[in-house]
């Protein structure tokens, strides 16, 4: 749940930023069809940004990061590990369990989240299914790929994918003429499918108030589009100014469609008898690319943010993992010993043990060696007990404190959140990247 917070928060983030480009340097120019890409790239990588990974880009950048300093702590003490049960634990023989979390304000968030996504979907279907019954219940005509629609319900003309609604009774021929061929233009364009988009980015983001106004700026310059074409084919300018006012006087409307009569007629009828933008000004659209890489690096928190930290990746080198914590205590088999060296491997990490030894089905003993190649090796022995291990073995990361292995003290540098990991009856390894945690072992979240 908490991963599908973080995600929404960096699309949101994604989208601020693309969106205050256009709405800032571009709303304004007469490049329509070239603002239509905008518009419609600013809701795509509002989305696909933050499922890029964190190397993605720029690959070799982490060799310029520099390394937390290595910490090895192999201090005893008197900490004690509290045995496995049970009652606070998830088990298994094969050592691969999710943990049981706690019901935090987060995934309660991220519930009602969910929630309010899932009703205005049904209000989405419901709108469809509204066009869908008036397409049903009226006459259609099918001409040179596109369903000439006819009906006796006061309502302003509209096209949706193929199919051009219009009250022929509503008009004059000539208007009739100027509608249609305005329809024309969202249907051959596929305009039906930008609004479908950002009604999408609406239902998503529904929590960000400018995501409504992105959905307007979409419908809008869809018409822009539309007139532009009318005007190129000889339909006089004030005529279909006109036309467009007087279909104002008819109420309703679908908010799926693609409208004759928007409710932005001023700035339609203003941008109709504004001049051409120059083509020096395409520069502006220059600004999208650095301002999209600019987003992509605020939301890539180990290259854009850690860059003190050190950047682990996996052995196809992409993946890299935030936080890593190994608690081995007298419960802890040889299944679990197993998972967390192949884990580890996969992590790019070495984790060999050695002098393993089991008293009466209890890790008695153990020696630990773990590193990363050229970056930090460290390695403990454990304390050996009459019935199993004295103390626990700790082994964490964390990209502001470094590597730690100690026998038994839980370092004094470790986070809350490590510290209520290593605290709180973790045996085994758990792993936290991009927000998300892998548990391989058993661990009590109270």
């Amino acid at each position: 749940m908490e991963a599908l917070l973080l995600y929404i928060v960096k699309a949101n983030i994604v989208f601020l930023f693309l969106y205050g480009v256009y709405w800032l340097l571009l709303r304004k120019e007469k490049f329509f069809t070239l603002n239509r890409y905008i518009l419609c790239g600013c809701i795509a990588l509002s989305f696909l940004v933050p499922l890029f990974p964190s190397t993605g880009l720029l690959p070799g950048f982490h060799s310029k990061i520099s390394l937390v300093p290595v910490n090895v702590i192999a201090a005893p003490s008197a900490a004690k590990a509290v045995p496995v049960t049970p009652a606070n634990a998830i088990t298994s023989s094969g050592g691969n369990v999710t943990a049981r979390f706690s019901f935090s304000f987060l995934q309660l968030a991220a519930v009602l989240y969910i929630v309010v996504v899932f009703i205005m979907l049904l209000r989405l279907a419901a709108k469809l299914l509204t066009i869908r019954r008036l397409l049903l219940a009226s006459e259609k005509q099918y001409d040179d790929g596109i369903y000439y629609v006819n009906h006796n319900n006061d309502l302003p003309p509209f096209s949706f994918f193929k199919y051009a609604v219009v009250n022929m009774q509503q008009y004059s021929p000539e208007e009739n003429s100027q509608v249609l061929l305005h329809e024309k233009v969202h249907i051959k364009q596929w305009h039906t499918m930008d609004v479908l988009l950002a009604e999408a980015a609406c239902i998503v983001l529904w929590i960000n108030p400018l995501i409504y106004k992105l959905r307007s700026s979409v419908k809008l310059n869809l018409e822009y589009i539309a007139d532009e074409n009318v005007l190129r084919n000889g339909v006089d300018r004030k005529n279909y100014q006109l036309n467009i006012l007087n279909s104002c006087l008819t109420a309703g409307g679908y908010a799926l469609t693609n409208l004759f009569t928007s409710s932005k007629i001023k700035l339609r009828i203003k941008m109709m008898n504004q001049k051409q933008s120059p083509l020096r000004n395409l520069l502006k659209y220059a600004f999208v690319l650095p301002v999209a890489l600019a987003a992509y690096f605020v939301t890539s928190p180990v290259i854009a943010q850690k860059t003190g930290s050190l950047a682990v990746k996996d052995l196809q080198g992409n993946k890299a993992f935030d936080k890593v914590y190994i608690v081995l205590t007298e419960n802890t088999d040889k299944e679990m010993l197993k998972t967390i060296e192949s884990t580890m491997a996969e992590l790019g990490l070495e984790f060999k043990t050695s002098d393993v030894q089991f008293l009466n089905g209890s890790l008695a003993a153990i020696n630990i060696q773990v590193s990363q190649p050229g970056i930090f090796s460290g390695s403990v022995s454990s304390i050996r007990g009459n019935n199993g291990l004295t103390k626990p073995v700790i082994f964490y990361y964390e990209p502001d404190n470094g590597f730690h292995i100690t026998n038994g003290e839980i370092p004094k540098e470790i986070s809350g959140y490590g510290r209520k990991i290593v605290s709180h009856n973790l045996n085994g390894i758990l792993i936290v990247h991009n927000g998300s945690t892998d548990l391989h072992g058993s661990c009590r979240w109270d």
